[in-house]
């Protein structure tokens, strides 16, 4: 596989500083060259700093990846690919750590989506409308049909 190039990504401070306290700063950019390398059609990486989901947890480092999409395409193999790799190649007192998101094009231009995602916490009911309302009402293609 050929790796891709000059793809943007950025760190913000408080990540950075968390792989710092936690000592992890070489197998956490192991992990991030391995996504650049990796993910099929990755358009940004975003990483990130989660708050803890509730008391008991600690904060999580984020890759927000976003990749092509294309009608009708199946789903981005990206996250399955990366998680197999960490999962052979790194402990899991690292990997638990840090997490990967992958974000179609399509999803990343509505921007508060991020915060109705896990990494944002409860969601607002407000930005959930926001969002359900920018949806386009089309039937769905033949290949993602329920019925």
């Amino acid at each position: 596989m050929t790796a891709q190039t000059a793809i943007p990504c950025s760190i913000s401070p408080e990540a950075a500083e968390r792989t710092a306290e936690l000592g992890i700063q070489r197998e956490f950019e192991q992990m991030l060259e391995y996504a650049l390398q990796f993910v099929p059609d990755l358009r940004q990486v975003e990483v990130t700093l989660a708050p803890p989901y509730d008391a008991e947890e600690e904060p999580r480092i984020v890759i927000n990846a976003s990749v092509g999409y294309q009608e009708g395409d199946p789903l981005n193999p990206g996250f399955q690919i990366w998680a197999e790799w960490v999962g052979r190649t790194l402990s899991p007192d690292v990997w638990r750590h840090v997490t990967m998101l992958l974000w179609d094009e399509q999803t990343a231009k509505f921007p508060f989506v991020k915060g109705v995602a896990p990494i944002g916490g409860p969601g607002r009911r407000e930005d959930f409308e926001k969002y359900l309302a920018a949806v386009p009402n089309v039937a769905p293609p033949e290949n993602d049909r329920l019925d």
